[in-house]
């Protein structure tokens, strides 16, 4: 609790409106309770709980009491408990009652374009995504299943699809090799001569992949592959398109090239499988997204008007 009194100061510092309406004539409130618990003897002599503490026997006797605020404590406790479970109202309450700060506006604009292209794609479906909590080592985000198979990914290569971004030509001879191609392959083989160890080039992983199985008996699949920039600065940008232009060309499914494979055909697909989401950039006038070519670079204002043109043709 006195954590959070103090944290609380930081926002009551910065005079954000929002923060205004709900304390308006509380201001001293936050330095009352700052007194309580640095002077109070009674709250001074409580102790840090155990690990396994509160266990439930403390919980029933809290929410017996006669005291309301040992009840309301109880049922908090309870609360946090059911949210740490999964469990869907309570998360669903904690959202509608909570203001979130984000640590990483980086991944916050990721995984807002990642649910504009769920919420997108049910739209042009009519379906509904079953959703999986994002994990460390999970490869899967949402999948829609019926006719058409769809499976959205985040941060990941797909390793579990067979999907990898391998960039070292290995199908290819010594003398079929262009100069870049015979740097990267000489680092290669020098890197496991010195290291006595195997390695395997890839390129970076995309931000999200939205995985298309058309006929998965047939082995039929179609690939749109979304990198995220937060950002307007013209160098990070080119790096994005680099990025993405890389993803399109090294893609491989089950080891084999997905774009300009033995059925030929371009390094990058039709020109409709990649799309560069950039940071608004109301001062500089950019390109339609109907006359780009290689991939569609859209700004991030533009989702909700553009993304669903976008995508139906893909999926």
């Amino acid at each position: 609790m006195y954590q959070a009194v103090e944290n609380a100061q930081e926002y009551l510092d910065s005079e954000y409106e929002w923060v205004n309406e709900a304390w308006r004539g509380e201001e001293e409130l936050l330095l009352e309770l700052q007194k309580i618990m640095e002077r109070n003897v009674h709250v001074r002599r409580i102790r840090e709980p155990e690990q396994y503490e509160p266990t439930d026997r403390m919980l029933v006797s809290s929410e017996n009491s006669r005291q309301p605020v040992y009840r309301e404590a109880a049922g908090l406790v309870r609360e946090y408990r059911a949210i740490h479970r999964g469990e869907s109202t309570a998360v669903r309450n904690l959202l509608e009652q909570t203001a979130i700060t984000p640590d990483d506006e980086e991944t916050l604009l990721e995984l807002y374009v990642l649910f504009r292209f769920i919420a997108t794609i049910e739209d042009l479906h009519g379906g509904e995504f079953t959703v999986s909590t994002i994990e460390s080592g999970r490869q899967e985000i949402a999948r829609l299943s019926g006719p058409k198979e769809i499976v959205l990914y985040h941060d990941t290569s797909g390793g579990d699809r067979g999907l990898s971004f391998r960039s070292v030509p290995e199908e290819k001879s010594d003398k079929e090799l262009s100069r870049t191609e015979a740097v990267q392959r000489a680092a290669q083989r020098v890197a496991r001569d010195y290291f006595g160890q195997q390695f395997q080039n890839h390129t970076g992983r995309p931000d999200v992949i939205v995985l298309e199985v058309i006929d998965e008996d047939a082995g039929s699949y179609e690939y749109f592959i979304t990198e995220v920039k937060n950002s307007t600065r013209v160098d990070t940008i080119r790096g994005g398109i680099k990025e993405t232009l890389e993803y399109l060309a090294f893609l491989r499914q089950d080891g084999e090239y997905v774009n300009g494979s033995k059925s030929g055909g371009s390094f990058f697909g039709d020109g409709s499988n990649g799309l560069l989401v950039v940071q608004d950039m109301p001062e500089r006038e950019t390109q339609p997204f109907s006359e780009q070519d290689g991939i569609g670079i859209l700004q991030v204002g533009k989702l909700d008007e553009q993304l669903e043109s976008v995508l139906a043709d893909v999926v």
